[in-house]
């Protein structure tokens, strides 16, 4: 049963298995995630460790916003000043176990891939900012218009603290919906050893 209240979920620590769940079928074809483990056993494997890994640190640094309860759709947000990747963190927050899911060569790629970005984001935003980090919906509530449910609370809250919202994306569909929210391109480019086209936008308060 969907929720149709205006005001978004909360997301708690006994929510984890539904959000970890919901943003693995979400991400299961995302383009990078696929380039880094291109085979769907290996994927299906890892990607549940990955998003769990990514909800700790929503929880930590951040916050988790759902649809619902029932988390049809799930945002995670944090704070710029806790983007920059620290191996303290990644313990904290179950990132070794990454390692025995995916294994150090293809973990060794990501980082090196995330550095970049992060590099790239820190010159076109250096103002504190909220970060737009994993927007997911379930694929079986698709198509209507659960992400407008996450996206606008998140947007009226960056407004309220009058901080901008950043995300990135590679996916050039995504690019003109979130432009439809107000964000606009601040920088794109082809991320090394992928080869993929990746967008950073920006919404101002």
């Amino acid at each position: 049963m969907q929720n149709t209240s205006p005001e978004p979920y909360h997301v708690t620590k006994r929510d984890v298995k539904k959000v970890t769940e919901t943003l693995v079928q979400a991400f299961f074809d995302d383009h990078l995630l696929c380039y880094f483990l291109p085979e769907p056993e290996s994927r299906l494997r890892f990607l549940p460790k990955f998003f769990n890994y990514r909800v700790k640190n929503g929880f930590l640094y951040g916050k988790i916003l759902a649809t619902s309860e029932n988390i049809e759709g799930v945002v995670i947000l944090t704070q710029s000043e806790y983007n920059e990747f620290s191996w303290l963190r990644a313990i904290r927050t179950g990132g070794i176990g990454l390692y025995r899911a995916a294994g150090s060569k293809t973990l060794r790629r990501m980082r090196e891939v995330e550095s970049f970005v992060v590099s790239k984001r820190d010159e076109c935003i250096s103002e504190p900012h909220w970060y737009l980090g994993s927007l997911a919906v379930h694929p079986d509530y698709q198509g209507k218009g659960l992400a407008s449910k996450l996206v606008r609370p998140v947007l009226s809250m960056c407004s309220s603290q009058n901080k901008p919202c950043v995300l990135e994306t590679q996916d050039e569909g995504l690019v003109q919906i979130y432009k439809h929210y107000g964000f606009d391109v601040i920088d794109s480019f082809t991320l090394p050893i992928a080869n993929i086209l990746h967008w950073v936008m920006v919404k101002q308060p």
